[in-house]
């Protein structure tokens, strides 16, 4: 068999990733259609040894599509699921989590194949949950605390364009400007990864939590901080998880290499440690550091790396797709 297929949002690193990973996972397509929300992007776009053309979104007929990957905006987003809710088209949205049911395969999430409207959780979110998940088999987990690291990717390409221009005025003693963040990115760390909600926590946070909590199978306590760092592709995290039982380092170890998305790279290797500079291109992820945390009882910490773009969007929503047709997943 194979599928017709859309996405919407090519503007987005996301739209692009995802086109890409089609092609690399031998996805069955009969037709793959590309659409962009602003008129301005369109463009001829590759697709393995094959040239697309990329059209505006308000131009496509959706409705004879067997899936829909939405990786634009949430409003244009919801405008499109609205208008697909009698159809038998099935959709994946990566633009907005709240209130869909979520997935994510690798870490056997998944929803029954009959389901129409399925979204994929924040790139953050999938990189904490891959690596909590498996250390369920060892213990209860009580407590998580999370410090991410979020690379200016996570907004798009014009957040990457802001943070080289930046640099760039800096050194020619200009004055930087900002658009896409709500002070300089360049050379500082911002505490605020999307909006602020009334509890002082930021949207960001607020979506880790609650994915993470509903994506994971057994309670516990998270406090989650986002912040942004100058770097252009990769997420950072560094965590700390605490259990109800003594644990051993070495059994954690165990447990992460039996998983087929995790790397550990640690003091025994020659790297020592992962920074994001050095996974680009990658859909595994990577942790380093793992130590005991001599200040709580029963606690680790560990640092966590991964491609958010590769790891976090494309190989992800590439995978429910899979699910959601019945396509014999590519090794």
């Amino acid at each position: 068999m194979s599928f017709e297929i859309a996405i919407i949002g090519m503007e987005s690193l996301g739209g692009q990733e995802i086109l890409t990973k089609l092609h690399e996972r031998d996805f069955p397509v009969s037709k793959i259609h590309v659409a962009c929300e602003d008129k301005n992007q369109v463009k001829p776009i590759s697709f393995g040894d094959k040239t697309l053309t990329m059209v505006h979104v308000d131009t496509l007929t959706l409705t004879d599509m067997d899936l829909v990957f939405l990786t634009g905006t949430a409003h244009v987003a919801s405008q499109i699921i609205e208008k697909l809710a009698s159809s038998s088209t099935k959709i994946i949205d990566l633009t907005k989590t709240e209130g869909k049911i979520l997935s994510v395969p690798d870490l056997e999430v998944f929803p029954s194949k009959e389901t129409k409207l399925v979204a994929a959780p924040c790139s953050s979110t999938i990189q904490l949950c891959q690596a909590l998940k498996p250390l369920d088999t060892l213990g209860v987990l009580e407590n998580v605390t999370v410090s991410t690291y979020h690379s200016v990717s996570e907004i798009g390409r014009p957040a990457m364009d802001e943070l080289f221009n930046q640099v760039r005025s800096i050194y020619m003693n200009h004055e930087p400007k900002s658009q896409h963040f709500s002070k300089q990115i360049a050379f500082n760390v911002l505490p605020q990864v999307g909006d602020f909600e009334d509890n002082h926590s930021t949207s960001e946070e607020e979506a880790m939590t609650k994915e993470t909590l509903a994506l994971l199978e057994f309670p516990l306590q998270l406090a989650v901080h986002c912040t942004y760092v100058p770097t252009f592709i990769g997420h950072a995290q560094a965590v700390t998880v605490q259990f109800k039982q003594d644990i051993d380092i070495k059994d954690v170890k165990t447990v992460w290499r039996d998983c087929d998305i995790i790397e550990i790279i640690d003091l025994d290797s020659e790297m020592e440690y992962v920074t994001p500079s050095e996974i680009h291109g990658e859909q595994q992820l990577f942790l380093s550091r793992i130590r005991k945390n001599p200040a709580m009882k029963n606690a680790l910490s560990f640092w966590s790396v991964t491609d958010n773009i590769q790891n976090g969007v494309a190989y992800n929503a590439v995978r429910i797709a899979e699910h959601l047709l019945g396509v014999e997943p590519q090794t």
